[in-house]
């Protein structure tokens, strides 16, 4: 039952990967080959030689292929630690149904709050091109510390929730 719970994460991982990917080749894509044809329409300053160093082809494969390994990669992670959930609290055979389907949507809205929200929340997208390039990494750091202390942060939750509901 863990193996399959395993695979099933996975599974739907890749899936959301794909429709992420055809999500932004059917809407992203446009916009940004829009921008690309009007930065290629300016004029050329003198010694301004055009480099590409990935054809826009291989940007779209890139674009897939990143795109489904990431969600597989989470939904592999997801499928380990639902599994891990379910595990702590007794033989999944004796479940109902529809009590693994709650437990794991629950496990996916604590996730995404913890993963997600919580670091978009203190440090919203900005543009690569904001701020000075010297604090990228200070910036890359603070966020995914971000990411780290959401995490902790839900699980934290997720296991007083769990002591609360035992002592009713």
């Amino acid at each position: 039952m863990i193996g399959r719970l395993v695979g099933r994460g996975a599974l739907a991982g890749l899936i959301a990967g794909l429709v992420e990917a055809a999500y932004g080749l059917a809407f992203v894509e446009p916009s940004l080959q829009r921008a690309i044809d009007l930065e290629s329409a300016r004029p050329k300053s003198v010694g301004e030689a055009p480099t590409e160093l990935v054809s826009r082809a291989g940007q779209h494969v890139g674009l897939v292929v990143g795109l489904a390994v990431v969600g597989l990669t989470l939904g592999l992670l997801y499928g380990v630690a639902l599994a891990l959930v379910h595990r702590s609290r007794g033989a999944l055979e004796s479940w109902a149904p529809g009590d693994v389907w709650r437990e794991s949507v629950r496990l996916a809205a604590v996730g995404f709050a913890g993963m997600h929200v919580i670091a978009f929340v203190r440090y919203p997208a900005n543009p690569p091109g904001i701020g000075g390039p010297d604090t990228i990494n200070a910036r890359t750091d603070a966020w995914l510390l971000a990411v780290l202390l959401g995490l902790f942060a839900a699980a934290l939750a997720w296991r007083i929730a769990a002591l609360l509901v035992e002592r009713g």
